[in-house]
This record gives C-alpha cells, structure tokens and sequence, in this order.
C-alpha cells in the first residue's frame, strides 16, 4: 500500500513494530515504531481452532469487533470499515471486488486491500457503511494457506 500511495503523490507515514525491517526505504517516509505486542495468531487459529473453540465454550468470538463497530458509528466521523476475506500475498492488484453486502470468495490478496482502503481513503466512496474486499482471480487453494499460515511456507 505504501508503494501505491507514493506512486499516486500521497504523504505516507509507516507505522510499524520492526521499521528496520520495513520493506520499502524511501526518503519521504518516515517509519515511526509503534510498540504493540505480536498477536501471534495465525489463519489456522482464526479461521479454525478459535471459532471451534468459541462454539464449545459458547462464548461470543466477535464481542470487540462489535464494540469497535458500535463506537466507529456512533461516532461523528466520516468513516468506512472494509472487511476481508482470508489475507494471501499477490504480486500485484487484481479486479477485486468490493460491496456493501457480502461478495462470493473467501480470500482478499493484501495488494487487492491495499488498493482498496487507498480508493476509500481518497475517494469517500463508501462513507458510513461496512464494506467486504475480495478477490476474484488469482486466489490460492484453501489448502495452500493453510499450510503458508500454519508453517510459514516451508515444505
């Protein structure tokens, strides 16, 4: 995202927990550290341990992200959340899709979201509304995620 933003002639500002291993060195971004604890879950804890073990314990999964939804709409700012799918890499931006009500796909390419959240941010295409991401060519096998996440890749 930072790469597209420069590319367009947008002011970006990286905020990262590692800026020296940011991966783009550019003179007019500064990398400021942001001090937050890993979270340390992966696709395979999110997507299928967490929800198994949310509908043993019946407990609710999503309680914070409503919480950070009830107070982003309450709130007086021109606002627009964007919801992805399963996050892959991609090499580059494909012809994703974007609505208000939830599109077919259960992947969104990181490029693809980037590219989304930049149209947004410069746009105020979808103010005031929760909009999905997803990606519509290039997708990945379920099964090659899984064991990207899992196992970082290696085989």
């Amino acid at each position: 995202m930072t790469q597209q933003a420069l590319t367009e002639g947008h002011t970006v500002t990286a905020v990262t927990r590692h800026p020296e291993d940011f991966p783009l060195s550019h003179p007019s971004v500064p990398s400021l550290l942001l001090d937050v604890p890993a979270p340390g879950e992966t696709f395979f804890f999110r997507k299928v341990l967490e929800p198994l073990i949310a509908r043993t314990a019946r407990r609710p999964v999503y309680d914070d992200m409503r919480r950070m939804e009830r107070i982003v709409c309450d709130s007086d700012r021109v606002w627009t959340v964007l919801r992805s799918a399963g996050l892959f890499d991609a090499d580059g931006v494909s012809d994703y899709r974007v609505a208000i009500s939830r599109p077919p796909g259960r992947f969104t390419s990181r490029a693809d979201l980037a590219d989304a959240l930049l149209r947004e941010v410069t746009g105020d295409l979808h103010p005031h509304a929760f909009v999905d991401v997803r990606t519509a060519e290039g997708i990945p096998r379920i099964l090659d995620v899984i064991w990207k996440e899992a196992f970082g890749g290696r085989r």
